[in-house]
């Protein structure tokens, strides 16, 4: 009997969710920044990145990310890979079950699973500003510790699928090892959760088999800005991804 799960498995597809801080593509923008090229020359693979808006709520995003199954994935098999929000998005999409069967692995990167005390602290800046759209106000909302906990009913290893995750901690001295708006996030995060990247914390974005604490900030992780990332070297962490998700 063909094993169909391991056939389709051979043809090495990768869904690439983004999170919520940019779009997925621009005139002059690329969420992911040059990795899809870098996997699909270097390995072979075919990427699919899911375009949504910038803001929004889990349910309204988690639903785009599964019209986007539906539509191009139809029937296929497939690995994700989740940055940032994107990440408990996939993960409730996986809680409710309807994806489940085509999912061959999931990788979360930098992922807040359990919130941020940085979005408690930007959510009392700007609401009361009353200048921000309902979708950034509602995302911070959520994303404050403690809010998704009422959505996580499984563990990663009720999953017929591999779960892997790999997060970051800022290197000091953080002046010199990341941009400003870090400068202040880092060590708020740190003094109430710990080792982060200055958005998300190492204990939050814990789910599944860890891959690398890698030493660079939260949008260092995804190769921004523009490939700038100082000593780290951000294709090598989806080298051990692709090695991970392959064995």
């Amino acid at each position: 009997m063909i094993d169909t799960r391991k056939e389709i498995n051979n043809h090495k597809t990768i869904l690439m969710v983004p999170g919520a801080i940019a779009p997925a593509f621009g005139p002059l923008w690329e969420y992911f920044y040059k990795i899809p090229s870098y996997l699909k020359d270097k390995y072979n693979f075919d990427i699919h990145v899911v375009e949504l808006p910038t803001w929004g709520n889990i349910f309204k995003r988690s639903r785009l990310i599964e019209e986007y199954i539906d539509t191009n994935l139809a029937g296929k098999n497939f690995h994700i890979i989740g940055h940032s929000k994107g990440g408990p998005e996939v993960r409730y999409l996986l809680e409710q079950g309807n994806i489940n069967s085509q999912v061959l692995s999931f990788t979360s990167i930098s992922c807040p699973y359990q919130g941020s005390t940085v979005a408690t602290l930007f959510y009392y800046l700007f609401f009361p500003l009353k200048i921000f759209s309902r979708n950034f106000i509602e995302s911070l909302k959520e994303l404050r510790p403690g809010v998704y906990d009422q959505y996580w009913k499984k563990d990663y290893l009720e999953y017929s699928f591999p779960c892997f995750y790999a997060a970051s901690d800022i290197p000091a001295p953080v002046v010199f090892n990341t941009y400003p708006l870090f400068w202040l996030t880092y060590p708020i995060l740190k003094y109430f959760e710990g080792k982060n990247d200055g958005f998300v914390s190492i204990k939050s974005a814990s789910f599944g088999k860890c891959l690398e604490i890698c030493q660079t900030d939260h949008i260092g992780m995804i190769g921004q800005f523009y490939g700038k990332t100082g000593k780290f070297e951000y294709f090598k962490i989806y080298d051990l991804i692709i090695s991970s998700i392959l064995k």
